[in-house]
């Protein structure tokens, strides 16, 4: 039995590292990126830097789930960390925007296979009324890399060089693959045909739309054609047998109310983060004091995350799900007045 409970906490941690590195690299990320493209120069990529990882992680964690139905999640999660590592390590060796670019789609791959499987092997590896206590644990990861994220980059930037924020993540993936051998993972395949015209239709819509907006230029081209091909792909999801996404569970309203509620308060959460820390370093503000602004956000996430787990199971999901949205509009409110108190002013 104490083998047993070895084994899942070992196990535990491989995925909460990884859950760690992937939310490092996209906060850390907010406050070096307008250090690093001052180097490298082509500040007309700097949104692709974040588009490529989006584009490439968004489209590729279904298509992930549903391969490792067919070869096991283990050795699917393993596949994405080493494609992260491997992006991490040439996205440090990068010498144009353009090459940083392509290496944060290759980031975005491993990242997009990697971040389904935390939360699928911790239900494997726990029981029901535990897996709300592992969730707030994912979440304070989030919360963590966004305390530590200003911190490292700044100390980086200032006394080595803004390549290490990418090596960083090395080692920490080694780890994630030793404490990961030891998952005993037991498992059917199941013999079912992948979907690849499906993945491809599903890769080109969402590329298209995310393309959309980080252009300046027909941008109304990149939306008919993103519209266009995610219509092809749910007409084609319906007639597979196998599909990539099953488009029935949509038909459940707690779960399509879930998925919006995602939707709208990642792109809150993600978009104010990722442009706030540019605008203040044009404004002359340092790499450390731009990321601090971001402080609060990150503390609030870490003090309700814990707690989260066990309040889920006292007022259910929906109770705090309206909760949170209630406290993320007015945040939301409070940026938007500040941001044109200030273009006023200015």
């Amino acid at each position: 039995m104490q083998v047993m409970q070895k084994k899942r906490i070992q196990v535990l941690i491989s995925i909460v590292l990884a859950m760690l590195v992937a939310s490092l690299d996209q906060t850390i990320m907010n406050t070096t990126m307008p250090i690093i493209s001052e180097e490298l120069g082509g500040i007309h990529l700097f949104a692709w830097t974040f588009a490529s990882y989006m584009i490439m992680s968004t489209v590729m964690a279904p298509i992930a789930g549903r391969i490792s139905d067919i070869h096991g999640r283990k050795t699917i999660f393993a596949i994405g960390i080493l494609l992260f590592m491997a992006g991490s390590l040439l996205c440090g060796l990068s010498h144009t925007m353009l090459q940083l670019v392509i290496f944060r789609g290759i980031q975005g791959i491993g990242a997009g296979i990697m971040n389904p499987f935390p939360i699928i092997i911790a239900g494997d590896l726990f029981p029901v009324e535990k897996r709300g206590k592992i969730q707030a644990l994912f979440s304070t990861m989030w919360g963590i890399s966004a305390v530590i994220a200003p911190l490292l980059g700044a100390l980086f930037t200032d006394y080595a060089t803004w390549r290490w924020i990418f090596y960083i993540n090395v080692p920490i993936c080694i780890l994630c693959l030793l404490f990961l051998y030891s998952y005993k993972e037991e498992y059917v395949p199941k013999r079912s045909s992948i979907d690849y015209g499906g993945a491809i239709l599903f890769t080109a819509g969402i590329g298209l739309l995310l393309t959309a907006t980080v252009v300046d230029s027909d941008i109304f081209f990149y939306l008919l054609g993103g519209f266009a091909f995610m219509v092809v792909f749910v007409l084609f999801e319906k007639r597979h047998s196998s599909p990539i996404i099953p488009l029935s569970l949509l038909k459940n309203p707690a779960i399509l109310w879930f998925i919006l509620n995602a939707l709208f308060s990642c792109a809150a959460l993600f978009g104010t983060s990722s442009y706030i820390p540019f605008f203040l370093q044009n404004q002359g503000y340092s790499t450390f004091l731009s990321g601090l602004v971001l402080l609060g956000q990150s503390a609030g996430w870490m003090l309700v995350a814990v707690p989260a787990g066990k309040w889920i199971g006292r007022y259910g999901y929906i109770r705090l799900t309206v909760v949170g949205n209630v406290f993320l509009f007015f945040r939301e409110s409070c940026c938007f007045v500040c941001s044109l108190t200030a273009a006023i002013c200015m």
